[in-house]
């Protein structure tokens, strides 16, 4: 079956598309192309948090060695904005201690520490949540 399937009219279906952009040579190349910039953000990126994603998972162990305590959804909630906050930990201290040339342009360390603050609240706001069911469950308001 062709790829080029014939409209009303005798034209085709990409013949018909507005000459806006241009179709890629093969989607295997658009693929490989694509996975090569993220690639190269992944590098960027990597230099800037000091690799992060295995540092964090380290720091977050010898905070909480016991991860089986983590088991209601608030728990896991604040567990996972923890280790997002650590992530960004890192990357703060890379960025103001260690790195000279900062890889990643569109973000810069006031973002970070604001990253930082924004998952803090997060935290503050789900276990406020949950101060206010166990004090609706103590006084039996809670239907």
């Amino acid at each position: 079956m062709s790829d080029d399937i014939k409209r009303e009219g005798g034209r085709s279906y990409t013949e018909s598309l507005p000459n806006v952009l241009p179709l890629p040579p093969s989607r295997g190349e658009r693929v490989a192309e694509i996975l090569s910039s993220c690639a190269e953000l992944f590098r960027n990126k990597n230099s800037d948090y000091r690799e992060a994603y295995l540092l964090s998972t380290d720091i977050m162990a010898i905070l909480l060695p016991d991860k089986s305590k983590v088991k209601t959804r608030m728990q896991q909630i604040v567990y996972h904005n923890m280790t997002t906050i650590v992530t960004k930990l890192i990357r703060a201290s890379s960025l103001i201690f260690d790195v000279k040339d900062q890889k990643v342009k569109d973000e810069s360390i006031q973002d970070t520490w604001r990253d930082i603050s924004i998952y803090a609240a997060m935290i503050a706001e789900v276990c406020q949540d949950a101060v206010n069911i166990n004090e609706e469950n103590k006084n039996g308001t809670r239907g």
